[in-house]
């Protein structure tokens, strides 16, 4: 009999790419969202399992995970409201997995890291966040890792920047739609220095290979992909696939304010600042020594596949 994963936050971006690639496996995947229209549009129904979760009801969090082999943690709520449901959302899946004989795969940033020590950012890095969002990711790592039985059946995948046609944020639109509309994208803060970031393609392949290997848990692993470009680096992969020079702007900080006047959920981005100002590479070192044969698509490839599967999608 196959195996039965539930993914919560199925509908988000890492959340379908690990919904396919695991149906291509042959797992029983059991997608869960809080809007029903939302998972019909996006998923089979000949292919999936529907269920609509609330997360915040640690009941109802329990009951659907009763009969699960591995639950992927994709949840990702409202960017500006993290602190009102991810405590909550982290307690419930604890309190589930204390009914439950479950593996629990934790899709993780890596804010709760804070500045990077050194030349790449390592998991051993202490946890130093530098502002309430990362201070909430630091809280939920630590209350799995606070009981022993909770934190042997738990891995984190912890990855940078998404990238690709599931990434559904105003800032995607910038970096890679606003471009093949025509449109002139932004860029954060500096475009002088590298930033890492990870095909939702890969990013799901390499939290499938740590969730099903149970050798990787009780840990966190920093997962990205191969090249961190700058933004004037990006571009001019944007512009050659597009074979037309797309023009950009570099938004500074204090025009991040001032749109945050009128868009409040922008200033939630200037916690952030130091991503973007500064060098930001995520090293894969361990991962890669436990995994030599994973391979990542090149940057060029994948933002020509991201393109090419987005042109498929319009009408």
């Amino acid at each position: 009999m196959s195996k039965t994963v539930i993914i919560l936050g199925a509908t988000g971006a890492i959340g379908q790419e690990i919904a396919t690639q695991l149906r291509e496996k042959n797992y029983r995947v059991v997608v869960t969202g809080r809007n029903a229209l939302k998972l019909e549009k996006i998923f089979e129904k000949s292919q999936y399992e529907f269920l609509v979760l609330d997360a915040m009801d640690r009941e109802q969090m329990a009951r659907i995970t009763a009969d699960a082999d591995y639950v992927f943690n994709c949840i990702n709520p409202p960017y500006d409201q993290w602190e009102k449901y991810w405590p909550t959302i982290s307690k419930n899946i604890v309190y589930a997995m204390h009914k439950n004989q479950f593996k629990h795969v934790y899709i993780d940033n890596v804010y709760s890291y804070g500045r990077i020590v050194g030349e790449k950012l390592v998991s051993q890095q202490p946890m130093r966040p530098v502002g309430k969002k990362g201070k909430i990711k630091k809280r939920i790592i630590n209350d799995l890792q606070q009981e022993e039985e909770i934190w042997k059946n738990t891995v984190i995948a912890q990855f940078p920047d998404f990238l690709g046609p599931t990434v559904n944020n105003g800032f995607f639109e910038n970096f890679i739609i606003y471009p093949m509309q025509g449109k002139k994208p932004s860029w954060l803060f500096n475009d002088k220095v590298p930033h890492s970031f990870i095909y939702t393609k890969d990013a799901a392949e390499a939290a499938i290979k740590l969730g099903l290997d149970h050798s990787s848990y009780g840990r966190k692993w920093i997962v990205s992909g191969d090249e961190s470009p700058s933004g004037k680096e990006f571009f001019e992969i944007v512009s050659s696939l597009l074979s037309r020079k797309s023009e950009y702007r570099v938004l500074k900080r204090w025009q991040i304010h001032l749109i945050g006047i009128f868009i409040p959920i922008v200033k939630e981005f200037l916690e952030n600042y130091y991503q973007w100002n500064e060098p930001f590479i995520l090293d894969n070192r361990e991962f890669l020594e436990k995994y030599p044969e994973f391979s990542f698509m090149s940057l060029r490839k994948a933002v020509q596949e991201t393109m090419t599967r987005l042109s498929e999608k319009e009408p």
